[in-house]
């Protein structure tokens, strides 16, 4: 199974749940909640990529990274994806990957946050939807 991308669901997220995500980023002992808001549906999937390495799926859905397509026209991994990366979906994969989103590797859910990217365990059975 590829490795997959998911960002903070902004429309299923509460202000709470919102807050929550920008506090857990501060504490790295915080891997509880982001398992809840996963499981609660409030992440979307964004991506899946070939890629084996955490560091370089990473790397590879940064804009920076992103050769132009056209002059004048926006450099996205959404809408220009490098090799191995697939987007799904359309809309947010305007942006780069940063803080606070998940990445998923063979049942194992890893957070990119402050302090590079950290193992948060497994991916949760799905609950009932965030409020």
């Amino acid at each position: 199974m590829p490795m997959q991308l998911y960002f903070p669901n902004r429309e299923v997220m509460s202000r709470d749940d919102i807050f929550e995500v920008s506090e857990g980023l501060r504490n790295p002992e915080g891997a509880d909640l982001f398992r809840r808001l996963m499981a609660a549906g409030a992440y979307e999937l964004v991506a899946e990529l070939d890629i084996s390495d955490l560091g370089d799926a990473y790397r590879a859905t940064q804009n920076d990274n992103v050769r132009r397509p056209a002059p004048g026209q926006l450099a996205s991994w959404g809408t220009s994806p490098p090799d191995g990366v697939r987007p799904v979906g359309e809309g947010r994969l305007q942006r780069s990957s940063q803080m606070g989103d998940i990445l998923v590797m063979d049942g194992t859910m890893h957070l990119l946050n402050g302090s590079g990217i950290v193992d948060i365990g497994p991916v949760p059975e799905p609950s009932s939807p965030c409020p």
